[in-house]
């Protein structure tokens, strides 16, 4: 996007000249970005005018102001004519598996169960093991409890990130499949303190279960969309897709040089998580080191060049020496 005000303009151009790496990464993001339409960026700026004194003045107003009022609400304009650009525009079989990592810290202190004892509990609801401490009708009223805390979690609301079960279909099923998937996902936030752990769902469902959500809701036109910078928080461990492709391309903590593990990335509307959605559950054992070594701006670099090698598009990502010459 080309920003259309000066006060943004300078902003921009500065973070893109600026050798803080992850604010050069939101910007660059910004820019990257080629699927919001004209009516939402010149909505989103003008709701921006002011608000951008400084870096840290607009990273605030976007996460408390923005977000709040465009995207963390019942029908995220994500999903209205608003953003029909970054509709998906493929073909979408109603019983495809779509997969997503949900922290479970939160459902685990409500229920006041530990993970040991979820892992028994749904062993016994999808028949992997027999009934013991649980029968099937507890295991099935506990799980049930866990989908009911991720439901009315605050953070629930918010659109949801999700990738295809055939992509990571060889990953989930690794002895360390938690720290692997959290690094294939990009979820740099899954990131325990050494000696700690983050205990974590995999959730799976069919396409068919948020479309039937979305028929409930007329503003929902487009409830599987390709993830725009506008649409979550700022971060760097994100990049827009080019508007060749038809999905997003999660960023790979672990690395990604010769581009074989990407995961394709779709946003879709919120619905209710039922037991049978609960896929398996385990923890996150490893803190994030790849920011680290081999740093952000490797990883970045890596994931742009896969970006443009599966698009065909070399100018892709890449910005005039005006704004990246202090």
């Amino acid at each position: 996007m080309t920003p259309r005000f000066k006060e943004l303009e300078d902003l921009l151009k500065d973070g893109c000249a600026s050798g803080d790496l992850t604010r050069a990464a939101y910007c660059g993001n910004y820019l990257f970005e080629e699927r919001v339409l004209h009516r939402r960026q010149t909505n989103y700026e003008e709701a921006l005018q002011g608000q951008t004194s400084d870096f840290d003045a607009w990273d605030l107003w976007h996460r408390d102001r923005y977000l709040p009022r465009a995207i963390h609400r019942e029908v995220p304009e994500t999903f209205t004519t608003l953003n029909a650009s970054a509709a998906h525009s493929g073909d979408l079989q109603e019983d495809q598996r779509l997969v997503r990592i949900e922290n479970l810290k939160y459902a685990l202190h409500e229920t006041g169960l530990t993970i040991a004892e979820l892992q028994e509990i749904l062993a016994v609801a999808t028949n992997k093991a027999p009934a013991g401490k649980y029968d099937a009708i507890d295991a099935q009223a506990a799980l049930e409890d866990i989908c009911a805390s991720l439901n009315r979690n605050p953070h629930s609301i918010r659109p949801r990130f999700a990738g295809f079960f055939q992509d990571v279909e060889d990953t989930i099923d690794k002895p360390d499949w938690a720290n692997q998937a959290r690094d294939r996902f990009g979820l740099a936030h899954f990131d325990p303190k050494p000696g700690e752990t983050m205990p974590v769902a995999l959730m799976s469902y069919p396409v068919r279960d948020l479309l039937q959500a979305a028929r409930k809701q007329t503003e929902a036109v487009h409830p599987v969309c390709v993830p725009t910078v506008l649409d979550h928080e700022f971060t760097a461990c994100f990049l827009p897709a080019p508007r060749q492709l038809p999905y997003g391309r999660t960023l790979q903590l672990m690395g990604d040089p010769e581009c074989e593990h990407k995961i394709a990335e779709v946003l879709h509307l919120r619905f209710a998580y039922r037991p049978e959605h609960i896929h398996k559950v385990g923890v996150v054992t490893e803190p994030v080191t790849a920011l680290r070594n081999p740093g952000l701006d490797s990883l970045r670099a890596d994931h742009l060049f896969c970006l443009k090698y599966e698009s065909g598009r070399d100018d892709f990502g890449q910005l005039p020496t005006e704004w990246t010459d202090p």
